[in-house]
């Protein structure tokens, strides 16, 4: 798996949760770029949360432990290559062997499968 992004100290966030998603959630490639993410980098004490990244509920939770829960960033632009199939485990379609996913947030690039 081929995974980059701009974004200064969101890189490694952006990068961390394509991977995790692939990795241990099971999702597609395209899936895990397009999951909504969350960045934390300790100074500020404040944790930006996209949209539907948490549920109503548990950002409830989280700050009444104290989390300081803020608004999202502007948006990282993630792609992604998987080569295999379109998730680990997966079956490959057709004669396609590797898989590329575009980060809808920007509306720019392109990646394609072949």
């Amino acid at each position: 798996m081929v995974v980059g992004t701009p974004g200064g100290s969101r890189i490694i966030t952006a990068v961390l949760h394509s991977l995790l998603n692939v990795i241990d959630y099971g999702m597609t490639v395209q899936e895990a770029v397009d999951a909504p993410r969350f960045h934390q980098q300790w100074l500020p004490d404040l944790t930006n949360v996209e949209t539907f990244a948490l549920s109503p509920d548990t950002r409830a939770l989280l700050e009444a432990k104290g989390h300081k829960l803020g608004a999202p960033q502007p948006a990282n632009h993630m792609a992604a290559i998987l080569i295999g199939a379109p998730s680990l485990g997966g079956k490959p379609v057709g004669k396609n062997r590797f898989y590329g996913a575009n980060d809808p947030r920007r509306n720019s690039g392109l990646a394609l499968g072949y």
